[in-house]
């Protein structure tokens, strides 16, 4: 999932360097989330977003699951993210500013 340290952020490093990466340091931590209106994470619905520290969640600093994360998983995320990047630079580029909102009406 897309967590801090967990199998995202740890494959897109292992498809960048994988010597900052040390495999038999990796644990998973999963929390449990017990309240109804606080799910941290990207794209998780969560009725508030308080800010917090990691620590006061994980001692390792790991919300996530680093153990099943691979260099190709790496790869692939880097990619997809590389081909959205371009097809939004493309879009950009096309982008006439002057019809990007309308104009108030007069009264």
């Amino acid at each position: 999932g897309i967590s801090h340290s967990g199998e995202f952020e740890t494959s897109t490093v292992m498809a960048l360097d994988e010597s900052l990466v040390l495999p038999e340091k990796a644990e998973k931590f999963l929390p449990r989330w017990t309240n109804g209106y606080f799910a941290p994470g990207w794209f998780v619905p969560s009725k508030v977003t308080p800010g917090f520290h990691l620590k006061d969640i994980t001692e390792s600093g790991v919300v996530g699951d680093p153990t099943v994360a691979s260099k190709e998983n790496g790869e692939r995320f880097l990619k997809a993210a590389a081909r959205a990047v371009g097809e939004f630079v493309e879009a950009f580029a096309g982008w006439e500013f002057g019809n990007l909102y309308e104009q108030p009406s007069d009264g």
